[in-house]
């Protein structure tokens, strides 16, 4: 459902399981966001910005492919 964030997962080798850890989130809730069945608030969205450490702008990296 982001193509931007899971390519900027991939560049980093951050697995989505170290993601939730990173961000200190359920992985459960992480992947339900990830597959669009819940939205990313704006502060979760500047956490994982942080936490992988990317330059790309939340709006790039937000972008969802429907």
């Amino acid at each position: 459902m982001y193509p931007n964030l899971n390519a900027e997962l991939a560049r980093r080798a951050i697995s989505r399981k170290v993601l939730a850890d990173r961000i200190k989130m359920p992985y459960s809730t992480l992947m339900d966001k990830l597959k669009g069945r819940s939205q990313f608030t704006l502060a979760e969205a500047i956490l994982i910005r942080r936490c992988i450490d990317s330059s790309v702008s939340i709006d790039e990296l937000f972008f969802t492919s429907n």
